[in-house]
């Protein structure tokens, strides 16, 4: 569990700087800690497992209560999806995100909060002190918040859901169905917690841009999410936490390094980076 915990905590941290936001953040968009009693001293680490968004585990746990499994499938695996590891859902996602054509930054923001709900699951489901199924927590987490991701999937999404939460029940000692359940209700609480987040993160703002009549601009394409800079953050304090330096001169030796590392990266470039891709 603990393993897990880190390498969910060092993807978390690793795609809240993966968007560089503009230097200007409302106080009202600045992040507060899910915990403010983190341990602190010489031996304190950044990967400490830690709850990211959920701030009242009772509360989640009650929660659980009123939501309703799925039906045992008479015919198990319908869709040949079972994912029985966080990294699996991962995979999942990313899919979906390559289908979709999702931006970089809308791409950076699903894998957070796809890997927050996986982790806060797994923590809560620690502290509720109950015996849980680790499969079938993971698919109750993700299960609303790669709906509310990919609406337009949501079938299948319900698919690969009800084939990885009765995975317990194929095993040679299957996992008894009320111990199934209750771990789906409990990860689909802090996913439902997860995704009451999302909305209110300022990800779907519109903001109106004005293009300059002259300068070379190209008024077919316009700027990428230009509001993502007062976007809430999660691990980083506020959006303004990291400030990106300019660029270096074109025709310094700076930039030709940095074009030469692009050309051979490009070189390097496989289908399946192509797929990923687009």
């Amino acid at each position: 569990m603990r393993m897990v915990c880190l390498l969910l905590i060092a993807i978390t941290l690793g795609l809240n700087a993966c968007t560089f936001p503009s230097p200007t953040v409302p106080d009202s968009n600045r992040a507060a800690p899910a915990q403010s009693n983190l341990p602190v001293g010489r031996l304190t680490s950044p990967l400490t497992p830690r709850l990211w968004l959920v701030t009242d585990v009772p509360g989640v746990l009650d929660a659980a209560a009123g939501i309703t499994p799925p039906a045992v499938p008479a015919i198990p695996a319908q869709s040949g999806f079972r994912a029985t590891w966080v990294t699996d859902w991962i995979k999942a996602t990313l899919k979906l995100i390559a289908r979709d054509g999702i931006s970089a930054n809308r791409a950076a923001r699903e894998l957070m909060l796809i890997s927050v709900a996986l982790n806060d699951a797994m923590l809560v489901a620690d502290q509720s002190g109950e015996q849980l199924d680790q499969i079938a927590l993971l698919a109750g987490a993700v299960h609303p918040v790669l709906r509310y991701l990919h609406p337009q999937h949501s079938d299948e999404i319900d698919q690969w859901v009800n084939d990885s939460l009765w995975t317990g029940l194929q095993l040679r000692d299957p996992v008894p169905q009320a111990r199934l359940e209750r771990s789906f209700q409990i990860g689909h609480a802090t996913g439902d917690h997860i995704v009451a987040w999302a909305r209110t993160d300022g990800s779907d703002a519109f903001r109106e841009i004005a293009l300059p009549a002259s300068g070379g601009w190209d008024t077919k394409k316009l700027p990428l999410d230009p509001h993502w800079g007062n976007v809430k953050t999660i691990a980083l304090p506020a959006g303004d936490a990291i400030i990106l330096p300019p660029p270096p001169a074109w025709e310094s030796e700076q930039m030709e390094r940095e074009r030469v590392m692009f050309r051979e990266a490009q070189s390097g470039i496989t289908d399946e980076h192509r797929d990923l891709a687009w």
